[in-house]
């Protein structure tokens, strides 16, 4: 099987999140006698591209990673497009817990994450959230959060999320019914990429 993965950035295991996630996934993949393939950054945003790389691979799954917003926004409706043709199929993972995006950072790491330079309108937007509290900024904003998951829902054959306890969540915020398309895989814990079995036990 021949397996595309879409991430912002190159999957590498030492930054951690849905670039750890992708890199266990595709080793445990290649260990399994299936071929991996990567498609980041602004190669994301070229319909050319994006469609040569299915192509000329004969890919059979796309799995979207994505996390940022700007990439799911302009790369998956191009992507479930061209797959409609190739016969591919689209896996688009919710990596966050529903909702999170009315929580953000925690105090703690917004503040660090600030400090160091990183993001700061995002992180300063992250502080205000967290001491705001949930039902009027879900109602603020309820169409922004039913388009966020909506474009996975809607631009792949299966959406994946972390637990079945997200269901209820999903389904409120998105407006989306729970069918057969929702699938939980829960992430790979990669510990032993890091430390030794002795360590990690």
């Amino acid at each position: 099987m021949n397996i595309l993965f879409l991430t912002e950035k190159e999957a590498v295991p030492k930054m951690g999140g849905s670039f750890r996630i992708t890199y266990t996934l595709a080793k445990g993949f290649e260990e399994r006698g299936h071929n991996c393939f990567q498609l980041c950054g602004k190669d994301l945003f070229s319909y050319s591209t994006i469609e040569k790389s299915i192509l000329e691979n004969h890919i059979d799954i796309i799995i979207s990673n994505l996390v940022d917003k700007e990439y799911k926004f302009a790369t998956l409706p191009m992507v479930f497009e061209i797959s409609r043709k190739t016969g591919s199929k689209v896996f688009a993972c919710l990596h966050a817990m529903p909702g999170e995006e009315l929580i953000g950072n925690t105090g703690r790491n917004s503040l660090y994450r600030i400090f160091r330079g990183e993001k700061t309108i995002e992180n300063l937007k992250f502080l205000i959230l967290g001491i705001l509290p949930r039902k009027p900024l879900t109602l603020l904003f309820s169409n922004r959060l039913k388009k966020r998951y909506h474009i996975l829902y809607d631009n792949s054959d299966k959406m994946v999320v972390l637990s079945d306890r997200f269901y209820d969540d999903i389904a409120s915020l998105g407006k989306i019914t729970i069918d057969n398309k929702f699938v939980v895989i829960h992430n790979a814990l990669s510990f032993n990429c890091f430390l030794s079995e002795e360590k990690s036990l």
